[in-house]
C-alpha cells in the first residue's frame, strides 16, 4: 500500500510503500505522519500538503523566508519583529555603495542639490552635510569630515550618513529593501 510521509504540520516530505499502516507509521514515528493513498494518486513532495483528508497543492512561494500556514491557507513570515529588526540591522551595517553612486542617489531624490552634489563627490562638504556635522561631539566632527573628504564607499550607518535623510530614504538609496508598513498586512503579519 502506497503512503504520502508527512511532517507534523501536513506538508508532503516523500512518498512510500509498506505492507500496513502500521509499518508505515512506524517508518515515520517522530518526524511525521502518513496518508494513506489511493491507487494512481501520485504526490509531489515539498509541493503539496494534507488537510482534511485531501491532498492539496501549495500556492507559489513568494520569498524564500516563508512558511505556508495551513489554519491561514496562506504563506506567513515566522519572524518576529525583534528578528526582523535584528536582520534589518545586520543589513544596514553591512551595506556601503561608491561615493560617486551615493551622490548621484541623493541628487535623483531631491536629498542634494545639483550644486551641492558638485560639492559632495569631490569630497566637500555641502550645505546639507555642514548641519549634520555641527551636530556631532567636537571630538567626531574632524573624524566625519576627514572620513568624507577620503571615501570611496559610502557606508550606510554612517553618522555623517544617518542625518542626511530619514531611514527609508537611505535604505532605498542603499538597495535595503523594506517591506509595506505592518499595519498594511493582515494579523499582524510583517511582511509578505
Amino acid at each position: 500500500m502506497r503512503f504520502a510521509i508527512c511532517d507534523f504540520d501536513g506538508l508532503i516530505i516523500g512518498e512510500g510503500e509498506f505492507p500496513e499502516l502500521a509499518d508505515a507509521e512506524a517508518s515515520c514515528s517522530g518526524f511525521g505522519w502518513v496518508h494513506p493513498l489511493v491507487p494512481g494518486e501520485n504526490v509531489t513532495p515539498g509541493a503539496q500538503y494534507i488537510q482534511g483528508g485531501a491532498v492539496l497543492d501549495l500556492p507559489p512561494k513568494p520569498a524564500p523566508h516563508l512558511v505556508y500556514d495551513r489554519a491561514q491557507g496562506a504563506w506567513v513570515d515566522p519572524r518576529s519583529a525583534a528578528d526582523w529588526a535584528n536582520a534589518l540591522s545586520a543589513r544596514r551595517a553591512a551595506s556601503s555603495m561608491p561615493r560617486l553612486d551615493f551622490v548621484l542617489a541623493c541628487t535623483e531624490r531631491g536629498i542634494l542639490s545639483q550644486d551641492d552634489a558638485l560639492i559632495a563627490v569631490d569630497g566637500g562638504f555641502p550645505v546639507a552635510f555642514q548641519d549634520i556635522v555641527a551636530a556631532l561631539p567636537s571630538d567626531a566632527q574632524f573624524e566625519a569630515r576627514l572620513r568624507w573628504k577620503g571615501a570611496v564607499a559610502v557606508d550606510r550607518m554612517s553618522s555623517l550618513i544617518i542625518g542626511l535623510a530619514d531611514e527609508w530614504q537611505l535604505d532605498q538609496i542603499f538597495g535595503l529593501a523594506w517591506p509595506p508598513p505592518l499595519a498594511s498586512w493582515p494579523d499582524g503579519q510583517l511582511h509578505p
